[in-house]
């Protein structure tokens, strides 16, 4: 067999070489094969179709015969000619789909060949001399399995592969009669298994074929031998019966297959007589000879190439060791969990149990660890081997545990939880895990094997008083604290921690690549902070918030250690100012080797471990005779990783980026392009957000592409490149398959204009839809994507000229999170009739006229869905729709510029803009549900969940966007079937801790509203001295809006009918530090002498009819605020009163907000922030909270 051009190509790991003589297996079903290399482990392979339509049930029956007891126990497979393994194509190029017509899915059979000239099928010439030695082969091969009692079942020309009498070898034992049977419609249960007899029948034929009785040769062999031969495969025999050990252990007899009797043979067919049995001794004895010979010389091949490898070990001490003739110890499931760990214990020194193996056999890739007395040994082969070598600075001692990690993309080795050394691998299946020791060692240790699944852990303590949960206290005295009537309360329980290096800990030695995120409120802790990593006990990650000590003037310091087999170092350290009783909310993650941390959502540290740990539970740590509070502690898979490229990519983080250059060929139309590729192995993500700065845009000819869900075979890109013939570019969302691309949407678009030098692109996919975006402006939108599974991010840059390096700047790829409900809800308030106004979802929508407007703002993505279905057995109404509007410039009613309408009677479905409609349809049936959806800058529109029409979105609403529905009706039914999801809200209900927010002055905390009825509690500020003021810790955008609800703290000592109520006041715009730097809101501000919205200590507008009723009235009352802010204009409202209006030609350049008052206090229900930008404030991290100036200074 030659090499053929026209079958060619990669299947899996399997370089075609060319086609092969098929199989005929009935006279309509024909076996194509393939012969091909194994890239992976350089052995040569036939690839065996099976028949076409060949389902999944006959591949199940097809498994189940060939993992039969006693195929697989009494016959050896490269002899008799089973099958290696059956193989389902995971991924094959353009040149294999074009030149082979084979297709992912397809199943093959795969046959190990001892050498490449076996792909040469015997077609003997008849009388050929050297037949006979090679019908002897044949019956040498077939002898174990008959006395077995198991036949080949299929012996034909066509299952013979050799070009030399001295090297033959079978294949389709057993297979192709199995195969035959079933698809000639036997089923499974009445298969007859191939017999002795039956092989016997084929060799008859055989002999007819390639021997000829009459002729006389002057070779080796003379004719009397060959008639010996023939006489004695032809001699009849009866089937040898296998001894009691074998039949102990095989199944049960089988029906044998009934032969069809020969037709009677002519004179010139006959045997000759047998010769005396010394010939035939004779001959065998000459084949037997023969094979010593050869095995002599394999031999002294072998000792060569050993005593080479020696000679070349001795001249480079630092090369790994040669290989050594190994074993297999233990062998785990055919098919691997997508991540686990394997790992053993060493009982003894390696010289004593070792050298020891690992290997990974997957669908396209083999990776070997090899531990040795000199080091450690990874190679990956892929096509071409990638050798890894670690010599070890001190022998490996009996104790000592190594680990091997295997992730969907990455295989790593560590040593008592410590990287030594890792490899990135392409997402595949993985068949096979195989650990190996020489034959001859006692004290091999037992590889253990653990499945990792995906790492979620979420504790908010609420647990009964003394209850720890899954904690464990190592150390000092940790207690879980409620308040009085927790069912009553937003966030009852906290877990305090006290006395000298308090420790509570939780989780495995097998969690890793995780965040692990908590809320902390130091009380008079000296030392507190957070264990990640915890391998065991002398292997961890430590984050250590300490006070100087004797220095009270001098921030505290945040370190970041790392220890390692007890023995500790500083990987970072930052001042960072510790407030007693405020709350902080600490982040930190370890990935591969890149650790952050993160305070309030700013970076404190970010730091390179180029030797990481495995990873391990976490454990809170605390000292002092009060300690320190902890409360909402989570730990999470990693979901974003950012790299920042100008200075190119941090060459520490192995196994979290891969980097290729290339030059695909050119197209016929087109010269070749050089492509840079950025492949991130980790995280993996369904619903992901890809962004990407780039210096400039692409040139003629040139494209970037943005990958997302990167498995391997198929991916999501956002391709944007320059046109040929135009100043245009094109920008597309495409499904990439095999290499073959579909455009799921297109769009031409004009050059955009750079932000601060940068082209910033981004691939946003989310459920079945993904969209394209280059600085902030989207570009292209797709929807009903195929259902892809999650998988990994990758860049790519293709460039005219090779010399021109990717001008990559920050990369990051990130989860992106669905859209969530713009309210939070408590669910122990639901039901209680004083706390209504705030928890009934029928309030809040707001009746104008027909219409009905949702009370909350959006600055960001919306999608408003209707359950039509459900919204037509409420009522009769006689149109039911969606809207998106904004409001009026005087703020005096809102007004409907989107809106999606179905009239029942007319069975008509619409979208309108302003007073035009764009869209419109005929529905037979009502449709299940609509769904308008602002995305980007696109107004989408769906019926039942399938994208139906998409228009740019309305200029009106490319900032505001109000909700609104039509259809009457007044229960939680009628309220419910319409859903909103949106992006940029934050709801606080105070469920969790604080730790958003910095109290400034006064105090702030859960506690009860009414002293006559302490069982309810909320979150509240109180000063009766002077302001008591609250910050947040993020900053708000340009445009922002707020809404939440206030009540007065009952205070029966000021006065019984709430006398003292007022000044329940928002400040935004501010610089974090003043509320005089900001605008102010003020509800009943002066004393109750009206409502004000004051700029710094200017009053621009006042409303003296927005008061608070002094009265006893309100005892159980709570007030709505809602505040505003559309870049100059500022609105405020309370419960629904518009308060004023007013334009500032000249806006206040802060960005941060809080609550305040003036010796008062107040309670906070549903605190709702919704804004075109909210991110962390990253002066809120060091900032020391101080008196604030107020408007009444």
């Amino acid at each position: 067999m030659q090499e053929n051009s026209h079958c060619n190509g990669m299947v899996d790991r399997y370089r075609m070489l060319g086609p092969l003589p098929a199989l005929p297996l009935t006279d309509t079903v024909i076996l194509r094969r393939f012969a091909a290399v194994d890239e992976v482990s350089a052995q040569d392979v036939i690839l065996e179709t099976l028949p076409a339509n060949f389902g999944r049930d006959k591949q199940l029956a097809l498994r189940k015969f060939l993992s039969r007891k006693g195929i697989l126990e009494q016959v050896d497979r490269s002899q008799t000619g089973l099958p290696a393994f059956m193989h389902e194509i995971w991924e094959l190029d353009e040149a294999a789909v074009a030149s082979c017509r084979l297709h992912v899915g397809e199943t093959l059979l795969v046959y190990n060949i001892s050498d490449r000239t076996m792909f040469a099928q015997r077609s003997p010439a008849p009388g050929a001399p050297e037949n006979a030695l090679l019908l002897a082969a044949i019956c040498r091969l077939l002898l174990p399995s008959h006395q077995k009692n198991l036949g080949h079942g299929f012996l034909c020309p066509e299952t013979i592969w050799g070009s030399r009498p001295d090297a033959v070898q079978l294949t389709d034992f057993a297979v192709a009669a199995f195969l035959a049977q079933l698809e000639q419609g036997s089923s499974e249960e009445n298969i007859h298994p191939a017999t002795p007899e039956q092989d016997l029948q084929d060799l008859k034929k055989l002999c007819r074929q390639w021997l000829d009785p009459h002729s006389d040769t002057a070779d080796l062999l003379n004719a009397p031998d060959l008639q010996a031969l023939q006489a004695v495969l032809l001699t009849p025999r009866e089937p040898v019966s296998p001894t009691n050990e074998t039949a102990a252990s095989s199944p049960p007899p089988q029906p044998q297959l009934v032969m069809p009797v020969p037709p009677p043979q002519t004179e010139t067919e006959t045997a000759a007589p047998a010769p005396a049995g010394r010939r035939g001794a004779l001959l065998l004895l000459a084949a037997a000879g023969l094979l010593v010979v050869l095995a002599a010389l394999l031999g002294v091949l072998w000792w060569t190439r050993q005593s080479g490898n020696s000679s070349a070990t001795a001249a480079d001490p630092t090369a790994p060791p040669p290989e050594v003739a190994l074993m297999t110890v233990q062998r785990t499931l055919p098919r691997l969990e997508p991540t686990f760990a394997a790992s053993f214990t060493l009982e003894a020194t390696l010289p004593d149990c070792g050298p020891l193996q690992l290997i990974f056999l997957g669908q396209n890739t083999r990776v070997d660890l090899l531990w040795t007395e000199s080091g450690l040994s990874l190679n990956t082969r892929t096509g071409k081997t990638q050798p890894q070598f670690l010599p070890w600075n001190k022998p490996p001692q009996p104790g000592q545990r190594f680990t091997v990690v295997k992730t969907p993309t990455t295989i790593a080795a560590y040593c008592n939880g410590v990287f030594l050394a890792g490899t990135v691998v392409s997402p595949q299946q993985w068949r096979q895990l195989k650990w190996l020791a020489p034959a001859d060692r006692q004290a091999v240790p037992k590889l253990g094997y653990q499945k990792i699944g995906t790492l979620l852990f979420n504790d908010d303590f609420m647990h009964s008083d003394g209850a720890l949960g899954e904690w464990k206290a190592l150390s000092g005295t940790w207690s879980v604290h409620s308040l009085q009537t927790p069912v009553r309360s937003a966030n009852p329980f906290s877990f305090i921690g006290k006395g000298d290096a308090a420790e509570a800990a939780v989780g495995y030695w097998f969690w890793r690549n995780y965040r692990l995120q908590c809320a902390v409120q130091p009380l008079d802790a000296p030392k507190l902070g957070l264990k990640f990593c915890c391998f065991d006990d002398q292997t961890y990650y430590t984050l250590q918030w300490e006070k100087v000590p004797g220095a009270e003037d001098r921030p505290a310091q945040l370190n970041l250690l790392r220890t390692a087999d007890g023995e500790e170092k500083m990987l970072a350290s930052t001042p960072l100012p510790q407030i007693p009783r405020s709350w902080y909310d600490l982040s930190l993650s370890q990935q591969e080797g890149l650790l952050e941390v993160r305070i309030g959502g700013n970076t404190l540290l970010r730091v390179i471990d180029p030797q990481p740990l495995l990873g391990g539970g976490i454990a809170l740590l605390s000292s002092g005779n009060e300690g320190a509070i902890f409360d909402d502690v989570k730990v999470t898979p990693c979901d974003s990783l950012r790299l920042p490229c100008p200075d190119g990519l941090p060459e520490d983080l192995p196994l979290l980026w891969q980097y290729e250059k290339n030059t695909p060929p050119a197209t016929p139309d087109a010269e070749a392009l050089t492509c840079h590729s950025l492949w991130l192995p980790q995280p993996e993500l369904a619903n992901a957000e890809l962004r990407v700065e780039f210096a400039a845009l692409p040139q003629k000819r040139e494209r970037y592409e943005l990958s997302l869900r990167h498995n391997g075979i198929q991916e999501i890109l956002f391709q944007f490149a320059k046109a040929q013939d135009s100043a245009a570019y094109q920008a597309a969302v495409i499904l990439r398959q095999l290499g073959r691309d579909t455009v799921l949407s297109s769009a031409d678009c004009q050059a955009p204009t750079a932000g601060n030098g940068l082209y910033r692109l981004a691939l946003q996919v989310r459920g079945s839809d993904a969209w394209g975006s280059c600085n902030g402006q989207t570009l292209c939108y797709a929807a009903g994507l195929p259902s892809l599974a999650p998988g990994q991010a990758a860049v790519r840059q293709f460039t005219l000229t090779d010399d021109r390096p990717p001008d990559w700047g920050e990369i990051s790829c990130a989860l992106q999170p669905p859209l969530a409900p713009p309210l939070e809800r408590v669910s122990m308030f639901t039901h209680e009739e004083s706390m209504r106004l705030w928890n009934d979802p029928v309030l809040e929508w707001e009746r104008s006229g027909e219409l009905f407007w949702y009370r909350g703002d959006f600055w960001q993505d919306v999608n408003a869905s209707l359950d039509l279905r459900q919204a037509l057995q409420l009522s009769g109404a006689t149109t039911w729709g969606i809207l998106f509007g904004t409001q009026a410039k005087d703020s005096s009613a809102n007004v409907a510029v989107a809106r999606l309408t179905y009239q029942p009677s007319s069975k008509t479905l619409e979208l309108q803009f302003e007073d035009s409609i764009v869209a419109s349809i005929n529905c037979p049936e009502p449709p299940a549900d609509l769904t308008l959806q602002r995305c980007g800058t696109l107004l989408l529109v769906k019926q039942d969940g399938k994208l139906l029409w998409n228009h740019p979105l309305p200029e009106r609403l490319h900032g505001l966007c109000l909700v609104g529905r039509i259809g009457y009706g007044n229960t939680p039914a009628w309220a419910n079937a319409v859903t909103i999801l949106a992006n940029g809200i934050t709801s606080y209900s105070f469920q969790e801790a604080p730790a958003a927010w910095t109290t400034a002055s006064g105090t702030w905390e859960i506690t009860n509203r009414w002293q006559c009825d302490p069982r309810w509690s909320f979150f509240s500020g109180v000063n009766l001295e002077g302001p008591a003021c609250l910050w947040n810790k993020f900053q708000h955008g340009d445009r922002v809006s707020f809404d939440f609800f206030v009540g007065p703290k009952m205070d029966s000592e000021r006065g019984k009918k709430y006398e003292y109520a007022g000044d329940f006041s928002l400040v935004l715009g501010a610089d974090g530090r003043d509320i005089s730097s900001g605008y102010s809101f003020m509800f009943a501000g002066w004393d109750n002498r009206g409502s004000q919205i004051v700029r710094q200590k200017k009053i621009l507008t006042e409303n003296p009819a927005v008061t608070i009723p002094r009265s006893s009235a309100i005892h159980r009352q709570w007030f709505h605020l809602k505040i505003r802010k559309n870049h100059d204009r500022l609105t405020f409202w309370a419960d629904g009163k518009l308060v004023g209006t007013i334009q500032d030609p000249e806006p206040l350049p802060g960005r941060r907000f809080g609550l305040w008052t003036w010796k008062n206090g107040f309670m906070l229900a549903q605190f709702r922030v919704s804004s075109d930008d909210y991110s962390p404030a990253p002066e809120s991290v060091t900032e020391v909270p101080v008196l604030p100036q107020t408007p009444y200074n």
